[in-house]
C-alpha cells in the first residue's frame, strides 16, 4: 500500500491564429509523488497518526491566462536572423580555431 499525489496544475490558453480565429485551450502540467507505507516519512495521516492509504489528486487553477499569437515574420527579419546565425557561427568557429591553434603552439613550445 502506499499513497500516490498528484499535483496538477491547469492554466488557461488562448491562442490567435493569422486568420483572426481564437483557440481556448489549456496547459497542465502533474507532478507526482509516490510514498510507500513502509517508510512513510512524511504524507497524509490520519487525527490518530496513522498513515492513509490512497490517490490523491490536487488541482490548481492558474487566474492568468496565457495569449499566443501567430505573428509573420517580415523578409527583413529573416535576413537579418540569418546573418546574425551566420555570424555567430563565424565566431564561434573562430574562437574553436584560436583555442586550437595556441593549444597545438603551446604543446610544440613543451
Amino acid at each position: 500500500a502506499a499513497q500516490f499525489q498528484y499535483h496538477i496544475k491547469v492554466v488557461p490558453t488562448v491562442y490567435k491564429t493569422l486568420d483572426g480565429k481564437n483557440i481556448t485551450s489549456n496547459q497542465f502540467s502533474v507532478t507526482q509523488y509516490t510514498k510507500p507505507l513502509a517508510k512513510p516519512e512524511f504524507g497524509i495521516f490520519n487525527r490518530q497518526g496513522i498513515f492513509i492509504p490512497g490517490l490523491y489528486l490536487k488541482y490548481e487553477f492558474s487566474p492568468i491566462v496565457i495569449e499566443k499569437s501567430e505573428v509573420k515574420s517580415t523578409l527583413l527579419q529573416l535576413i537579418t536572423r540569418l546573418f546574425a546565425l551566420l555570424g555567430g557561427t563565424f565566431a564561434a568557429a573562430g574562437l574553436l580555431d584560436s583555442f586550437v591553434y595556441h593549444s597545438m603552439r603551446a604543446k610544440k613550445l613543451d
